[in-house]
């Protein structure tokens, strides 16, 4: 697959295992994916799924000059299947449309900036589900042809409280065939190319997000971090399959009350006061995703 230095645009502080632009040399007009993973607690075991879509339409504003808006949304749903009572949920549902720019501000850095409204719930009730608001600003300087590095600042208001972003990134492509990039400490890939439509590597893969649960006063706390091989694959010019098979090693998917939340949240990290679960934690294990996303070669 055929990739050129391009300032990446990353919604992934919102739902951090998607990204809708890539800084890989390419832009994700679509993206579809399946996780699965078995979950255990203490002596009971049941199943997690999380399935979701990504659209995201770059609308030229000068396209020699590389000044573009950002439109679109992403969508997700997380299934519980057969949990037992005192894990306390069963499904959850997430909507965010997404509005941005992103332009030069020299011939060798650009910004982006996206805002973006988003409804986390289990929906079962009215109450509570009002929209909530997130946002980011990356810049991000290209060395040279095979280097760029970039930092990100934002801000997520959760149900546990503000959340503040701060990543630091980079896209190194160290030959014909090896290529380092990410923003840490969120994701990071290690990508080797075996053929010219074969990928396969290493990525790591870490998030913290929130639901409300409607009618009870409580929300709900889906944090991890995980990792593992992955292959890509393209079928077509601009179809790509990606599978991977990644292990949990840490694995937060807690009920709080409403009231017992931390001071304030970097990136991942609680900060000030930690709020104690009601749910019983999650033994670490096995994550496997599928993704099928359409490509637009940025040359």
């Amino acid at each position: 697959m055929k990739r050129i230095y391009k300032q990446s645009l990353i919604f992934y502080f919102l739902y951090f295992c998607s990204t809708s632009l890539s800084g890989q040399g390419y832009t994700e007009i679509a993206t579809a994916f399946t996780e699965y993973f078995p979950l255990k607690t203490g002596d009971k075991s049941f199943q997690g799924s999380r399935t979701g879509l990504n659209i995201l339409a770059p609308l030229a504003l000068n396209k020699e000059k590389g000044n573009y808006l950002l439109a679109g949304l992403n969508a997700e749903t997380i299934r519980f299947g057969g949990a037992p009572e005192s894990f306390g949920v069963d499904r959850f549902y997430g909507i965010s449309p997404v509005f941005g720019y992103t332009g030069p501000v020299s011939d060798k850095a650009k910004i982006t900036a996206v805002a973006t409204p988003f409804w986390q719930s289990d929906f079962k009730k009215k109450e509570g589900n009002a929209a909530r608001f997130a946002g980011f600003v990356r810049f991000a300087r290209q060395v040279n042809e095979s280097f760029t590095w970039r930092v990100t600042a934002g801000y997520r208001h959760q149900y546990f409280g503000p959340q503040y972003i701060l990543l630091l990134g980079m896209d190194w492509k160290a030959g014909e065939r090896w290529r380092f990039f990410g923003d840490l400490p969120q994701n990071f890939t290690v990508s080797y190319k075996l053929h010219e439509r074969i990928c396969t590597g290493l990525g790591f893969l870490a998030n913290l997000t929130s639901y409300n649960i409607t009618g009870q006063g409580r929300y709900f706390r889906y944090s991890y971090a995980h990792a593992g091989p992955f292959l890509e694959i393209s079928l077509l010019k601009n179809l790509i399959l990606r599978g991977d098979a990644d292990y949990s090693f840490i694995r937060k998917y807690e009920v709080y009350d409403d009231g017992s939340r931390p001071d304030a949240t970097l990136i991942l990290f609680q900060l000030g006061s930690k709020p104690v679960p009601l749910s019983s934690p999650l033994d670490k294990g096995l994550v496997l995703r599928a993704t099928a996303s359409y490509r637009v070669s940025n040359d």
